[in-house]
């Protein structure tokens, strides 16, 4: 299968581009710059990810997007997650998609991320049909790790022997995880969960 794989420099998106090479896939790592604040960073890990994986990423910059996410975030009770993101993504993972004749799209959603109405496998079946719908044309959305929790993710990877020091998870944006945000809280006790060490540096 050739597949458009959306990625973000981080566990989920770095391991889904890890299964389905290992799965004979061809793959078509898509990063998408929205503004967010660890950009830079993402697409440095990005970038070193797909070179241990000898695949190229392409880059879709948007900025757009995280300055109308920066004024939703003022209301957290109204918006407590980024509204229609995923809905976004694999819009524009297909849009790519099939600029390159590729049909298929992957998004690392987890079973962890289920509570999110765009993380499950409802919601991918729906966005399945529209996309296809809107353009005659079957359009296959893909979500390979939704049975997995994170700390599933980091043993699958650790496995393959997977260089997880490369991969970047922190919100904040600075070279070291911050430690405190959702993101690297989540990452650290997938790790502690696996009993491996995190490969990743922290602030102190």
């Amino acid at each position: 299968m050739r597949i458009v794989v959306l990625v973000s420099g981080g566990l989920d998106s770095s391991t889904l581009l890890l299964k389905l090479k290992n799965d004979g896939h061809q793959i078509f790592p898509l990063f998408i710059d929205y503004g967010q604040a660890s950009e830079k960073e993402e697409w440095k890990s990005c970038e070193e990810i797909c070179r241990y994986l000898d695949v190229k990423p392409f880059k879709i910059d948007f900025e757009s997007i995280g300055e109308l996410w920066d004024k939703l975030r003022s209301n957290r009770k109204r918006y407590p997650f980024f509204p229609f993101r995923n809905l976004i993504f694999a819009s524009l993972g297909a849009f790519y998609g099939y600029h390159i004749g590729v049909l298929d799209v992957a998004l690392g959603i987890i079973k962890s991320s289920a509570p999110f109405p765009d993380c499950t496998s409802e919601f991918c079946d729906k966005l399945q049909a529209a996309l296809t719908e809107s353009v005659s044309n079957p359009i296959n959305i893909h979500a390979p790790l939704i049975t997995m929790d994170k700390s599933d993710v980091v043993r699958y990877g650790s496995s393959h022997n997977f260089p997880y020091e490369l991969t970047y998870s922190c919100y904040v944006g600075r070279k070291k995880h911050c430690h405190k945000c959702p993101a690297c809280i989540a990452r650290e006790k997938a790790f502690k969960k696996v009993g491996i060490t995190d490969p990743t540096p922290y602030e102190d």
